[in-house]
C-alpha cells in the first residue's frame, strides 16, 4: 500500500505499472492510458462530531475541511459544498488523523475505501457525505508499451461480465 504521492512518483518513474486508483480527468488523459470506470467509490466525510453536528456547527463558523493533495475528489466535493469552509490539504489520511482529533481540523473528506486508515481510531467515524457523490476510478497506466493491455481490459469492461470485476473490487 502506497499513500497517494508514492503511487503518482511510482507511476512516473515506471516503479508501479498500472492503478486503480484515479478518475478520469482531461489533464490525465494527455498523459495516462486509461479504461472507463472500473468501479465507483463513495465520498465520505470522517469526522469525531457526525455529519449532523458539522452541519449544526457550519451554521456558526467556516468548518476545516481536510482533502489529499493532487485527487479529483477535490474539485468535485467542492462544487457541492455550499456553507463557507476552509480547505486544508494533506497528503495522506494518516496526517488528517492528529488533526482531526485535536480540533485543528473538523473533518477529511475522499473516498470511502480510507475508512481502513480509521480502523484504529474509533473517535473518527465515516459517514456518507451529502448529497451522495460517487467517484468513478479507472485502470491506467502511463507506459504506452502497455496501452494493449488497458485495450484489453476495455473490452472487458464493455462485456457483461464486467460486473463479475466490479464484485471482486468492493
Amino acid at each position: 500500500i502506497v499513500t497517494f504521492d508514492e503511487l503518482m512518483v511510482g507511476m512516473e518513474n515506471g516503479e508501479i505499472y498500472f492503478t486503480g486508483d484515479l478518475s478520469v480527468t482531461k489533464e490525465r488523459l494527455k498523459e495516462y492510458k486509461m479504461t472507463d470506470a472500473i468501479v465507483e467509490r463513495e465520498i465520505t466525510i470522517f469526522s469525531k462530531l457526525g455529519y449532523e453536528e458539522l452541519m449544526r456547527q457550519a451554521k456558526e463558523r467556516p468548518l476545516k475541511y481536510l482533502f489529499i493533495k493532487g485527487t479529483s475528489t477535490t474539485m468535485v466535493v467542492e462544487e457541492q459544498i455550499l456553507e463557507d469552509y476552509e480547505a486544508i490539504y494533506v497528503n495522506t489520511a494518516y496526517e488528517a488523523i492528529p488533526l482531526i482529533l485535536s480540533g485543528e481540523a473538523d473533518a477529511i473528506i475522499m473516498d470511502d475505501i480510507a475508512k481502513t486508515r480509521f480502523e484504529d481510531v474509533p473517535e473518527i467515524k465515516g459517514e456518507a457525505f451529502l448529497p451522495l457523490i460517487y467517484s468513478p476510478v479507472s485502470l491506467a497506466t502511463k507506459q504506452a508499451e502497455l496501452e494493449p493491455f488497458i485495450e484489453v481490459v476495455q473490452a472487458f469492461l464493455q462485456t457483461s461480465e464486467s460486473q463479475h470485476l466490479a464484485r471482486m473490487y468492493i
